[in-house]
């Protein structure tokens, strides 16, 4: 397709998709900067692309491209998760809480913005309100392993807590 129509904006973003599934990372990232060129508006190549500079730990830029999803798609449940998701990382715990809280406003069974949501509010100290989000997300998925582990830490913190 690309061969055919190099200035394919779709095009660009599915292979950038493709791309992220085997792991070529900076293949994909090229692809969807191409569709983002061509397209400045297509909000799954900036959430896409966001995702893999998050993994690299380029929060600065995967929350620029997180904001311009919300920008728009303002309904964008993904999106709220994946923003509040780069500014824990950077310890905005505040504003990640009110992406978190938008996410599950507008997709309240997603089990992962459930756990990250609260292992924000568990970094907060704001542990029984953690402890909410992790059995959450272990009744809507109830073999995640890592909201068992944040429940138990959490639980642990607060009994802990109330001892002394």
């Amino acid at each position: 397709s690309l061969r055919i129509k190099p200035d394919n904006a779709k095009a660009h973003s599915n292979l950038g998709g493709v791309l992220i599934r085997q792991g070529k990372l900076d293949e994909a990232i090229t692809h969807f900067t191409e569709s983002l060129r061509i397209e400045p508006d297509n909000a799954e190549a900036h959430n896409n692309l966001g995702g893999i500079l998050a993994r690299r730990g380029k929060l600065g830029e995967a929350v620029t491209h997180y904001t311009e999803v919300l920008r728009i798609k303002p309904d964008s449940a993904d999106a709220h998760s994946n923003l509040g998701y780069a500014l824990t990382r950077q310890g905005r715990l505040d504003e990640a809480a009110t992406h978190y809280t938008e996410a599950l406003r507008i997709k309240p069974d997603s089990a992962d913005t459930h756990y990250n949501f609260g292992v924000a509010l568990a970094r907060q100290g704001k542990l029984d309100e953690a402890i909410t989000h992790f059995a959450e997300a272990l009744r809507i998925r109830p073999d995640f392993a890592g909201a068992q582990k944040g429940l138990e830490k959490a639980l642990f913190l607060r009994n802990n807590k109330d001892r002394r």
